[in-house]
């Protein structure tokens, strides 16, 4: 991708050129198309994190945004989500993820987002009151 700048004199041409697979971008800044500047390296993000989009690797869950006194309800699982693999289902209320109390939405994205894709955590949830231990492994978001 080739962007000019029309507002800077000389005119400043940018390239970010990503090849498919690479781990690094590199930045090109010119005074013309025909000079030829040094690169400046940018490392690429970890491709095995969840990513700087979204909130870390996928769970699935959708959660219900009304009050809850402890936890997170889920008002659904996507279908062929880590979380309905493990079983979860609307009306479930997490209340611990890998070992950390879960009390509410940002507990629950604080712990998503320091999980790597591809760990298996142990989940507690609340199904009609009763507690209910299962293993979700997370994958790569879509």
């Amino acid at each position: 991708m080739l962007a000019r700048l029309g507002f800077a004199r000389p005119a400043i041409y940018i390239r970010a050129a990503r090849a498919r697979g690479a781990r690094h971008s590199y930045l090109e800044i010119g005074s013309t198309p025909a000079a030829r500047p040094k690169f400046i390296t940018v490392a690429a993000e970890d491709p095995h994190s969840g990513g700087a989009g979204g909130y870390g690797p996928w769970f699935g869950s959708i959660p219900d945004f009304g009050q809850s006194e402890n936890g997170v309800r889920f008002s659904d699982a996507q279908p062929g989500s880590p979380a309905a693999k493990a079983g979860l289902k609307a009306g479930d209320v997490l209340v611990d993820f890998a070992g950390k109390p879960i009390r509410n939405l940002y507990d629950f994205t604080d712990a998503l987002r320091r999980s790597k894709v591809g760990d298996v955590v142990a989940v507690t949830v609340l199904r009609d009151a009763k507690p209910l231990k299962a293993s979700v492994t997370l994958a790569q978001r879509r």
